[in-house]
């Protein structure tokens, strides 16, 4: 197949154009120096042989540049000359290998920081970074297969196996560093692999027998190239005023604005024609108040502003308002009563809504999990099941870029395994009907749905992981609907309060066999409610559950929906996301009393004046 060549065009596909010619060239180059390597020559052949492979060389170091001519990538070029090169050589060795990915990262990023009117940090990131994948045995069973009893996490730990790589586009370093890099990883696979055939003699048979790797169809997407626009001296200016309204309030402990502006731009290639450049590109506004009760126990509060683009953050008026707001909820939360524990009905709003389904429901249906041997795998036999109630829709779409105007984060084109992202619906009118999937098959769904992904910069593997969430209900009640059978609920359990819970701060889950299975969401403003519809802010409580039974106490949802962006944690690193939800009611759910400091408050006063 012709270089640039693209099996699948209804993904915005931009070919290399017509280089059919340089392409053999470069193949058959190739294809004598591994003739080279294998066989060695008659002597009286070896001048003629020599000459030949000069001329070979000459020609192959204009290859990759006229390649690159096509389209001005001259280092996804050199990645796909690197890739023929090596993969031709080590699909020919005694312990062949079937599979070779390269993986490159560009980042550029800008970091600024301000505290009470005062710039803080100032932060510059520029690196080019290269990520290695071999795989030696087969699609069936590989390097990758997870060793059991080791303690290790998912198949082989490749948390090490990146290398810096010039930032400069010359050709020869950088085949030089993709030929040192390549060859340590083939070794840690050949390694590897022995273990795994060790590991499956001695070890009982596996639950799932799925193959290790999945067979996906070759895709050739080059977006544009964007670079990362940014004039910090603006942002400097515009931090210190955000940040200099928290200065005037006595009890703020924490008053910090942060700005975060990332331009990623990935370059991905394999040995099965896949061909890959993307931008990530996301700038971060974030607010941070943090207080502190009489009795110890900090306050956190927060918001985060995302966009694509620079002009897509808020103005300068919406910031200081968001700045008031944050204050203004610190002294009402000081004075705050703290919550004892309670199981009872609870409304969660919109943002708390959001993290509680990513966590509860979205981690396990990530389907890597479901082939681990020490995972709950609380769905994995509960497809066509019943988990929410009818009406419920849950789905993952990392094509959609935005909702209601906010930009998601969770979106792109191809996952980082190469795959086109695609909408996949998790449950469909409350019932489970799929999981998330990478590379990694589980027994019956042995291709990726575009969910591979991973923080690649730091050269993790990737992972089935989330997108974006959106949670969706048929037959949805207007806001004030949902709160009378909320009030109604009280009043039916004889309840003297319940809880809405309105923001979080985040979450985190296990899913595993030994620790508990369980979910915690972290709150950061909570009301009680009485039956006859006083609210009263309070404070100290975090939620808590095991996925069957919270789930199955979930009742009604709103006809709202709100956004709540996050960087998710999991085997594969760090990855961002974005959460969809509508505000929903449970007629049981439980909260727990939340750790406090035993440091008190400050004993000095804060000495900036309160009406500068």
């Amino acid at each position: 197949m012709p270089l640039g060549a693209c099996r699948n065009a209804s993904y915005g596909v931009v070919s290399l154009g017509n280089i059919d010619i340089l392409s053999a060239v470069h193949a058959l180059y190739l294809a004598f120096l591994r003739a080279l390597m294998v066989h060695e020559p008659p002597k009286q052949v070896t001048r003629s042989m020599n000459a030949a492979v000069a001329l070979l060389l000459s020609l192959s170091a204009v290859v990759p540049a006229n390649a690159a001519a096509a389209d001005g990538d001259r280092l996804l070029a050199v990645m796909d000359a690197e890739l023929e090169r090596t993969f031709g050589l080590l699909s020919e060795a005694p312990t062949p290998a079937y599979f070779v990915a390269y993986r490159v990262i560009d980042r550029h990023a800008h970091g600024l920081s301000a505290s009470f009117g005062a710039l803080t940090g100032e932060s510059s990131d520029r690196r080019r970074r290269l990520f290695v994948e071999a795989r030696t045995g087969s699609y069936q069973r590989d390097n990758t297969h997870a060793l059991r009893s080791d303690g290790l996490r998912w198949g082989i730990n490749y948390r090490h196996n990146w290398s810096d790589l010039p930032l400069a586009d010359d050709p020869e370093p950088i085949r030089l560093a993709i030929w040192r890099a390549t060859d340590r990883v083939y070794q840690q696979a050949l390694d590897h692999l022995s273990k795994v055939e060790t590991n499956t003699v001695v070890k009982v048979a596996e639950e799932d027998a799925a193959p290790d790797f999945s067979r996906e169809d070759p895709v050739v997407l080059l977006e544009p190239e964007q670079p990362l626009e940014f004039e910090s001296w603006i942002w400097k200016d515009k931090l210190r005023r955000y940040s200099a309204r928290f200065a005037g309030n006595a009890h703020i402990l924490v008053g910090r604005v942060t700005l975060g502006a990332s331009n990623n731009v990935s370059r991905f290639v394999n040995s099965e024609g896949t061909r890959v450049r993307k931008t990530d590109r996301v700038f971060r506004l974030h607010l941070e108040a943090v207080t502190k009760a009489d009795d110890g126990m900090e306050l956190p509060l927060q918001h985060t502003f995302l966009a694509r683009r620079v002009s897509e953050l808020p103005s300068d008026a919406e910031v200081l308002a968001r700045v008031d707001a944050l204050i203004a909820q610190a002294d009402a939360l000081r004075a705050a009563p703290i919550v004892t524990a309670y199981q009872g009905p609870v409304l969660l709003e919109g943002r708390a809504s959001a993290v509680f389904f990513h966590e509860l429901l979205g981690h396990r249906v990530e389907g890597h999990r479901l082939r681990r041997e020490e995972d709950a795998q609380t769905f994995k036999r509960k497809l066509g099941e019943r988990i929410l109630p009818p009406g419920f829709r849950v789905y993952f779409d990392p094509t959609v870029d935005a909702f209601a105007g906010t930009a998601l984060v969770g979106s792109y084109a191809v996952d980082d395994e190469g795959v086109p992202g695609r909408r996949v619906d998790v449950i469909e009118d409350g019932v489970l009907k799929t999981f998330l999937m990478s590379r990694i098959p589980i027994e019956g769904h042995p291709r990726s749905n575009g969910h591979g992904r991973a923080q690649a910069i730091f050269g993790r593997t990737p992972v089935a992981r989330q997108s974006n969430l959106f949670v969706e209900v048929d037959g949805a009640v207007s806001r004030e609907r949902l709160r009378r059978d909320f009030l109604a609920a009280l009043d039916e359990q004889q309840r003297e309060w319940g809880l809405i819970i309105r923001d979080v701060e985040g979450g985190f889950t296990g899913t595993g066999r030994i620790d508990p299975n369980a979910l915690k969401v972290i709150p950061t403003v909570v009301y009680k409610v009485y039956p006859d519809g006083r609210e009263e802010l309070a404070r100290g409580v975090d939620v808590i559950g095991t996925p069957l039974l919270t789930l199955s106490h979930v009742r009604a949802a709103a006809d709202d929906a709100a956004v709540i962006h996050g960087w998710c944690g999991a085997e594969s690193g760090f990855v961002p996301v974005s959460l969809i939800a509508p505000s929903i009611y449970l007629d049981r759910l439980e909260v727990q009393r939340k750790p406090k400091s035993q440091v008190r408050p400050p004993l000095l006063p804060n000495p900036v004046p309160e009406d500068r």
